[in-house]
C-alpha cells in the first residue's frame, strides 16, 4: 500500500494580502495531488489546516473540488480537522462537504475514529485546544487497544504531543 500525506495546505491564504500568493498556494497544493497521482498512492493523508479559514473562499473549495476530480476512484483520501478548519464559536465549518467531495474525516467531533482500508487500520482525531487535553490522553489511549489487533495502523493527528504523550 502507498501512501501520500500532506499537511497544512491552508488553501485560501492570501499572504500579504496579493493575489499571485493566494495562486501559489493552490499551485503548491495541486503539484501535491499531481506527485501523489504520480507515484501511484493507494490513500492520500491530510492531517490538518486543509483550509485557513473555516470559511474558504469559494475559489479554495474549487481547487479542492478539481483536485479531488483527478484523484476520483484512484485513491482514498482521508482527513483530520486542524484549527484553522473549524470554527471558533459558531458557523458551519467547511468539512460538511467533504462527504461530496468524497473525502472521509476522521474524529471531527473530537473523538478517536476509525476506517479499516486493505486490512489497514487509520484512526484520527481532530486538533483539540489546550483545555481539552484530558479528553485528548483519554482519546488517545483508545489507539493501542485498537491498533493491537491489525498488522499495520496509522495515528492521524493535527496536534502537537510533547505535553500529551511521554517519549
Amino acid at each position: 500500500m502507498r501512501i501520500a500525506h500532506i499537511s497544512d495546505t491552508h488553501l485560501g491564504y492570501r499572504q500579504y494580502n496579493l493575489d499571485v500568493r493566494e495562486q501559489d498556494i493552490y499551485d503548491v497544493f495541486n503539484q501535491a495531488i499531481d506527485i501523489a497521482l504520480q507515484e501511484r498512492a493507494d490513500i492520500l493523508i491530510h492531517s490538518g489546516d486543509l483550509f485557513d479559514s473555516p470559511q474558504p473562499p469559494i475559489k479554495a473549495l474549487y481547487t479542492l473540488k478539481d483536485a479531488l476530480g483527478k484523484i476520483e476512484n484512484k485513491m482514498k483520501v482521508l482527513c483530520v480537522l486542524g484549527e484553522h478548519d473549524t470554527p471558533k464559536r459558531r458557523g458551519m465549518a467547511p468539512h460538511r462537504l467533504f462527504d461530496i467531495f468524497g473525502i472521509k474525516v476522521l474524529g471531527a467531533k473530537y473523538q478517536l475514529e476509525h476506517s479499516i482500508i486493505d486490512d489497514v487500520l487509520f484512526a484520527g482525531i481532530s486538533n483539540l485546544r489546550g483545555q481539552a487535553s484530558d479528553h485528548l490522553k483519554a482519546e488517545l489511549k483508545k489507539f493501542d487497544p485498537l491498533a493491537e489487533k491489525y498488522e499495520s495502523s496509522v495515528l492521524i493527528l493535527h496536534q502537537a504531543l510533547e505535553s500529551y504523550l511521554p517519549f
